[in-house]
């Protein structure tokens, strides 16, 4: 079986061969397969790639920028103390020991280089030739959250037929049977051989409980551990990623699992590389499979928000009132927004993305307001202003939820210019889950348009 990362830069690959708890196990680095078919046991070479060091050296940067000057530098001190006698310092030491792996024995006509540095996982090969002589340094460097998908994939599988061999059970379908051109996997596709199960009501809250409780332990020790001291700036630092991947975690006690599709609490913290780490370390101490967590998109789908009644479970509702909805042109919308602005102004930012995103309204559309309903939202009051419920139209036509804080009387300031039998089709409707709002319309418009003009200035006013 071939495990590979996404861009096929990086890769793993084991096979079984002929013998108990033996494998052809191979690397793939920048495309090249690293190693030869010899059956060896990949027990310890598992656990190598799981303990990859971060040796902190600035000579590792050479990895980036001159990856042949590394292997060369690594080289020379490793043959020092034989050619000449002289033992290398510590940090040269250091640096050797935690670089150069020794993982199997189908891998020892390379010189193999891997540790981690800068945030990423950086791989370097160079083939042994005869008379002593190096082939051409190969490189792979891959992201973190990657290479432990790709690890956990590819452990996963090993394990699988171990526990096969140990049980005198035969192989899995998706286990190759006998040497030869391996099964591909991409890494990232699917995260594990066997279909990933999310957890039940039980196992989310015993999770929550976890991750809560280990936060709230290390935030107590960093917390008294810097009473009296100066700098306490790496304590802030911990404190702030533990409260990042646990702050949505109350939510979860006592409410039913989110169906597909729905925003989780666990998944965003999860794909975060910094709190990755932090969450799956409590997990595992949990015997929590996590594997559903890799496979789950990080932000659900969203949808447009309704215009019109539908016919879905709880989607059509009696009329709250006629007179509920106003609708705008780009022209008075602006100015409503702006005169908000100059009644409370926000932060500087703020005002500058308001700005920004009115300047991508279309520019003859008509757009919809209307306050917000007791119990939808909790409703921002502050400076005579109160938050509404926009329908706005943008300049691709796209319609999106906008949130705008307005003057209390801005409904009244405006005429309508609804129909009667339009204003019950939208008092009638109900707002949808994951409706796209003025946030993911941005972030998305300035992926696709990243040279947009109205971005880079934006009318005043």
């Amino acid at each position: 079986m071939k495990f590979l990362a996404d861009d096929d830069r990086l890769g793993i690959v084991i096979t079984p061969a002929e013998g108990r708890h033996m494998y052809r196990f191979q690397l793939v680095i920048d495309g090249h397969v690293v190693g030869d078919a010899e059956p060896c046991i990949v027990g310890s070479a598992m656990k190598g790639l799981g303990s990859l060091k971060a040796p902190g050296d600035p000579r590792l940067s050479l990895a980036l920028s001159d990856p042949a000057a590394l292997v060369r530098l690594v080289t020379a001190i490793g043959e020092r103390d034989v050619e000449s006698g002289d033992e290398p310092d510590d940090a040269d030491v250091d640096l050797h020991d935690s670089t150069v792996l020794s993982l199997a024995e189908s891998l020892d006509s390379w010189l193999l280089l891997g540790f981690a540095y800068d945030g990423r996982v950086v791989f370097l090969a160079s083939q042994y030739r005869e008379g002593g002589a190096r082939g051409e340094v190969i490189t792979a460097v891959i992201e973190p959250l990657a290479y432990g998908s790709l690890l956990e994939a590819s452990r996963a599988y090993w394990a699988g037929l171990e526990a096969a061999t140990r049980s005198g059970r035969p192989p899995r379908p998706d286990a190759p049977s006998a040497p030869g051109e391996p099964a591909a996997y991409v890494a990232g596709t699917v995260m594990s051989t066997r279909r990933a199960r999310r957890w039940n009501r039980r196992e989310r809250e015993r999770a929550a409980r976890q991750l809560m409780s280990r936060a709230f332990i290390e935030i107590r020790a960093l917390a008294y551990g810097t009473l009296g001291k100066e700098g306490p700036a790496g304590a802030l630092e911990r404190i702030a990623l533990l409260a990042g991947a646990c702050h949505n975690l109350p939510g979860v006690i006592g409410r039913r699992p989110p169906a597909p599709g729905e925003a989780d609490p666990f998944v965003g913290p999860w794909r975060n590389p910094r709190e990755h780490d932090w969450m799956a370390r409590v997990l595992k101490s949990a015997s929590l499979d996590t594997s559903w967590l890799d496979a789950a998109p990080r932000t659900p789908p969203v949808v447009a928000p309704a215009e019109r009644p539908r016919l879905a479970r709880g989607g059509i509702r009696l009329p709250r009132s006629l007179r509920e909805y106003t609708s705008a042109d780009t022209a008075t919308l602006r100015a409503l927004v702006s005169d908000a602005l100059e009644a409370s102004p926000p932060p500087q930012a703020r005002q500058a993305y308001l700005r920004s995103l009115l300047a991508h309204a279309a520019p003859e559309g008509r757009h919809l307001l209307r306050a917000i309903r007791p119990g939808e939202r909790p409703a921002l009051a502050s400076g005579g202003l109160t938050e509404f419920r926009c329908l706005m139209r943008m300049n691709d036509q796209a319609v999106i939820v906008f949130r705008p804080r307005l003057r209390s009387e801005a409904l009244t300031v405006i005429p309508r210019r609804l129909w009667p039998a339009r204003q019950l089709w939208l008092t009638a409707s109900t707002p949808r889950r994951h409706e796209r709002d003025d946030y993911l319309w941005t972030r998305h418009h300035r992926t696709a348009q990243p040279d947009c003009p109205l971005c880079q200035s934006p009318p005043a006013g």
